[in-house]
């Protein structure tokens, strides 16, 4: 269901942008379900499925990572990536939970209902060797460049003017984006 919804935009969607991804999700889901932490929430009108939400609880902080939500025509106008996201709500406070982390990304329907976007920021810890700290800045700057020229200037708003067919998003890209 999530994928069809992003294909249906032309996007490849979560599972065909990150590599390796079904096999990522399929063993963290089938470890955090021996644990009891996994949150698979379905919502439903009758025996019709609107949608689902995927996530995770650890404590009294819930974990959203994905939903998906039927694209039939008849539901066209009803929000209902708003009523899925209402409901993991009310789920999180039933169990207890004082946080829900939707992950990095801003989502408009997110801030109109309440959240907040909180900066991120990485620490780095490395030998005052300097050959060492030239090589960590040269990675940065590296992982800088790649994240601004082919994430956020090529994938994110050049190809999709072009109609250029989408590929899953380079490796290369995925082992530095969090260092840029």
């Amino acid at each position: 269901m999530h994928q069809e919804h992003w294909q249906k935009l032309g996007k490849l969607g979560h599972f065909e942008d990150w590599p390796s991804a079904r096999e990522f999700h399929r063993e963290l889901a089938e470890a955090q379900l021996k644990r009891k932490r996994l949150r698979l929430i379905q919502i439903g009108l009758g025996d019709r499925c609107l949608g689902y939400k995927y996530g995770y609880i650890f404590g009294d902080n819930y974990f959203d990572f994905l939903d998906a939500r039927s694209d039939c025509n008849e539901l066209a106008n009803v929000g209902l990536g708003r009523i899925i996201y209402s409901e993991m709500i009310k789920k999180a406070i039933r169990e207890k939970a004082k946080w829900i982390d939707s992950m990095r990304g801003e989502y408009k329907h997110k801030l109109e209902m309440g959240g907040e976007l909180f900066l991120t920021r990485n620490l780095y810890v490395v030998p005052k060797r300097w050959a060492t700290v030239v090589r960590v800045r040269l990675f940065r700057l590296f992982a800088w460049l790649l994240n601004f020229f082919y994430y956020r200037a090529w994938f994110g708003r050049i190809a999709p003017k072009l109609n250029v067919k989408r590929k899953p998003l380079w490796k290369i890209w995925i082992r530095t984006c969090g260092f840029a």
